[in-house]
């Protein structure tokens, strides 16, 4: 991504780019899923039963211009709002199943131009 005196000029590829010295501002980004560690989570479940819940999330930046312009740093707020999403799941369903589902717990949420491709889901711990 290019800035030019500070406005979007446009988002380059690869190859040959011409760039201003003091006028431009260039901002690169890896493409390639990155993964993000979910601090411990104190869940209260349909049961009614406290359980502690450690996730790692996996995301992929796909719009770039939105994960630069429209948000200030993405990976902490991706992280942010992994949070409050993986409560909200885990906070639907049965102890029962909740032991039974607990290898991968899919979800597609996409906020910013950043898909959150899947929560891999650790054993809870029964509070």
């Amino acid at each position: 991504m290019i800035f030019r005196l500070g406005r979007l000029a446009g988002i380059k590829g690869s190859g040959l780019v011409l760039i201003i010295p003091i006028i431009d501002r260039i901002i690169k980004l890896d493409l390639r899923i990155r993964t993000s560690d979910v601090p411990k989570q104190r869940i209260i479940i349909r049961d009614n039963v406290t359980v502690d819940v450690d996730a790692v999330v996996y995301y992929q930046i796909t719009d770039p211009q939105k994960a630069i312009v429209e948000v200030q740093q993405y990976d902490i707020a991706t992280n942010l709002v992994a949070q409050p999403t993986l409560r909200d799941i885990i906070g639907q369903k049965n102890l029962d199943e909740l032991l039974s589902q607990r290898e991968e717990l899919k979800i597609i949420y996409n906020f910013f131009g950043i898909p959150i491709i899947h929560f891999h889901n650790f054993p809870p711990y029964i509070i």
